[in-house]
């Protein structure tokens, strides 16, 4: 494994647990200690990535946003009709919003869509 690769592992690492710490508590509930503690990185670590929280914040929102368009892009590319891929879409969200309804407030909309239960 090369030092660039363990790097992008070390950084998705604190987005990760960032992503299902926020996604729970809300981004102003969660300190920095709280998200290198779930992550396992050293707070140097973390300011080596991310100049701030703020733009930690800005990141989790690119990596939200990559990782959806992604998923979209592997729906819309797959087989089967547009009528067929807006159901599976459509379904996917009903499965979020009954879960987030239910008292859960975090769950992957990954494994629903084409390849989501694979590990990325």
């Amino acid at each position: 494994m090369t030092e660039q690769k363990k790097s992008d592992q070390t950084r998705q690492k604190i987005l990760t647990a960032g992503r299902a710490l926020i996604s729970k508590h809300g981004f102003g509930a969660v300190g920095l200690a709280r998200i290198l503690r779930e992550s396992d990185v050293p707070k140097g670590s973390f300011y080596y990535y991310f100049p701030s929280k703020d733009a930690f914040g800005q990141a989790l929102l690119h990596d939200y946003v990559d990782d959806y368009l992604a998923r979209m892009d592997a729906l819309c590319s797959g087989s089967g009709s547009a009528r067929d891929k807006l159901l599976s879409f459509w379904s996917a969200w009903l499965v979020l919003l009954k879960v987030r309804n239910s008292g859960s407030s975090f769950i992957t909309i990954a494994q629903y869509f084409p390849g989501g239960g694979a590990a990325a």
